[in-house]
């Protein structure tokens, strides 16, 4: 039997319209001004026109890819000045300042194979010197910026739904009304309905997901800065290097793999000696497809053509431990490198003690090459009619999961599909998972929820940068609020370490959220006992940040937090609601926030919930998903009922969402 042929850019099934729609549509396809051309270049050509640029403009290029830029500009009447890229193929900003003319109007912005660019950064660079910015986002649909999707900030964007999402040229051309109609709907109906389709399997997870099993593979041939899959990505081909990149090209195409060769991109005038990055990048990479259409065979294909020499032992085993404290050690050490204080031994240990309920504790060691690279703390939940596995920590817990680094996620995905077999479960209800390392296409299981989960990050410029680059009113919010406050009564912010006085301040904590909620029970009273045992080890460990707002000697509010290799996650909060005029929770957030940023923290996470009070504070939200992955075919006949009744509108939703949670937490 033939191979099928597989190349850069995916091919829509047959069955494509069988698909789930899509509840609604991606940026830019969901906005009213977006216009559906049949080439990006076309759309390109009619906004330069539409932002006023005359002939001859000059515009800053990149010299990789600059082809079809170039073409593009020449078509509009514009002349291109190309520049050398970083390497991270970045503008350099000291080249672009030498390039600077009185006829230089724009830059041309490339998110290279679906990497974002820093765009508010550059449209800031162009803001100050007179400089329209043209965000060319033609592999980067469906990627983002923090809070931002790609495409969002410059003047211009254009972006390639062949490229991304396989749409045919075709599909973009409306029908034309007979004389005397009305025209048709611009988008067309025919593209509308495939659309939804096409972007109803979420396209991004999956490319992710592939990049990331290409990575775990080839990772000693994959040039920075593209060897880490960064949060906002949303990858067009993986780039790996090759000294004879000619019979890495014929080795693809006999396996019925079609190659990028990046050569095809530099402008045959961009001589080496001037452009040496973008030249050598032309001349030893190729990419590799990531979409979203691929198989696992097809993925081993890519891998067999394109690895360099032999395959290094990858070989994992599985061991399980039927108890906690002889893994403290290894757990530690684990823990510490995927930074979530919800996947330390210490929270797992306290939580299993409090909610283990003599149930069978499943935990799996996972080994490559005799070192552990992860653990999946697992617990056998139910044993019938379905023997179903859970991860420690759900309910009081955030973020869960396996333990470990983030970059080994393809190697631990495939330690849990094999531990369903190990342990002979029918399910496994995989909580709160973090959504931004794609483990629901990792594991190939089905999403049954999303939720939010908002970030607050600090760059160089710490806590002051983060406040210049929010909006005027939240930062004249942030000052005046705490100003009012300190001007009108004494005000004193105090930390409680867990030194002296742990109980009593526990009892400040737990009565100022009671009384916020005084009419609504809620998860953290109901879980007192178990943070009332956690949150003194979490002291003795230094993890603890739990503030107090103290107007005129009373603590009028309190913060609980956890502060665990490097990060800072804000947990609960409380405050009296006689002082609610003074916003006292949002000045001690806003306090909190500021001293983490002080001390060095780079990310404070906000945790689950996509509350307005977070949403203000956050930079990106990368989120959270809770994925089933079911092993036989009773389990996974259920799967498609069960994601259904979970996410069916009206009253029927809500009764199996409130009804699924009660069960779930018993």
């Amino acid at each position: 039997m033939p191979l099928r042929r597989v190349g850069i850019l995916p091919r829509p099934p047959a069955l494509a319209y069988l698909r789930p729609a899509a509840a609604e549509l991606p940026f830019p396809l969901s906005e009213p001004g977006c216009r559906l051309l049949p080439d990006v270049g076309q759309g390109l050509l009619h906004g330069l026109r539409a932002l006023g640029l005359e002939d001859g403009d000059e515009v800053l290029v990149p010299a990789w890819p600059s082809e079809p830029a170039v073409e593009t500009l020449a078509r509009a009447a514009l002349t291109p000045r190309l520049h050398d890229v970083g390497p991270g193929l970045e503008p350099d900003p000291d080249e672009l300042e030498s390039l600077l003319g009185p006829r230089v109007r724009a830059l041309w912005l490339v998110h290279h194979l679906g990497f974002p660019q820093d765009a508010p950064g550059w449209l800031e660079w162009c803001r100050s010197r007179g400089l329209l910015l043209v965000e060319d986002a033609t592999h980067a649909l469906l990627g983002a910026i923090g809070d931002r999707p790609v495409g969002s900030i410059g003047d211009l964007s254009g972006f390639s739904l062949r490229a991304t999402l396989g749409l045919p040229a075709d599909a973009v051309h409306p029908p034309q009304p007979a004389p005397g109609q009305q025209p048709a709907d611009p988008a067309g109906r025919r593209q509308a309905l495939l659309l939804r389709r096409l972007v109803g399997g979420d396209p991004r997870a999956r490319r992710r997901a592939n990049y990331r099993t290409l990575l775990a593979e080839l990772a000693g041939q994959v040039p920075a800065p593209f060897d880490r899959l960064v949060e906002g990505a949303a990858p067009f081909v993986l780039p790996v290097e090759s000294d004879d990149k000619p019979a890495l090209l014929r080795r693809l195409e006999r396996r019925g793999i079609g190659g990028l060769d990046f050569r095809a991109w530099l402008h045959p005038g961009a001589p080496a000696d001037r452009f040496p990055n973008a030249a050598r990048l032309a001349a030893r990479t190729v990419g590799l497809p990531v979409h979203q259409e691929l198989r696992p065979r097809d993925l081993a294909r890519i891998v067999a053509a394109a690895r360099s020499g032999p395959r290094l032992p990858a070989e994992l085993s599985l061991d399980v431990a039927h108890e906690l404290p002889p893994l403290r050690e290894c757990w530690t050490k684990l823990a510490e490198r995927g930074r979530n204080p919800f996947a330390t031994w210490e929270w797992a240990s306290t939580w299993w003690r409090h909610y283990g309920r003599d149930r069978p504790l499943q935990v799996i060691v996972v080994r490559r090459a005799g070192e552990p690279v992860g653990l999946l703390p697992l617990y056998q939940w139910r044993s019938g009619p379905l023997k179903v596995l859970r991860f420690l920590g759900h309910g009081p817990g955030d973020e869960l999961g396996p333990v470990g680094h983030p970059d080994d996620g393809v190697l631990l995905a495939r330690a849990l599909r094999r531990s369903l077999h190990r342990l002979d479960a029918d399910l496994l209800l995989a909580e709160q998972l973090p959504r931004g390392q794609d483990w629901g296409a990792l594991l190939g299981g089905r999403r049954l929820a999303e939720e939010s989960s908002p970030v607050v990050r600090f760059g160089a410029g710490g806590w002051e940068a983060y406040l210049r680059a929010r909006s005027a009113n939240f930062r004249e919010q942030v000052r005046r609020r705490a100003r009012k406050l300190a001007r009108e009564h004494r005000v004193g912010y105090r930390l409680s370490d867990g030194s002296r006085h742990l109980d009593r301040d526990l009892d400040t904590l737990f009565r100022l959220h009671a009384a916020r909620w005084s009419t609504d029970p809620t998860n953290f009273l109901a879980d007192a006992a178990f943070h009332r045992a956690f949150l003194p080890v979490a002291a003795e460990q230094g993890w603890l940040r739990l503030w107090f707002l103290e107007v005129d000697g009373t603590a009028v509010a309190a913060l609980y937090g956890l502060r665990f290799a490097g990060t800072e996650s804000y947990y609960q909060a409380g405050r009296d609601p006689a002082w609610s005029s003074y916003r006292v929770g949002f000045v001690l957030l806003a306090h909190a926030i500021r001293q983490a940023a002080e001390d060095g923290v780079a990310e404070y996470r906000l945790l689950r919930g996509g509350e307005d009070y977070k949403l203000r504070f956050a930079v990106a939200d990368p989120g959270l998903e809770t994925v089933a992955l079911a092993r036989g075919p009773v389990a996974g006949a259920a799967l498609p009922a069960l994601a259904a009744a979970r996410a069916a509108p009206g009253p029927l939703g809500a009764a199996v969402r409130r009804v699924g949670a009660g069960t779930l937490n018993g």
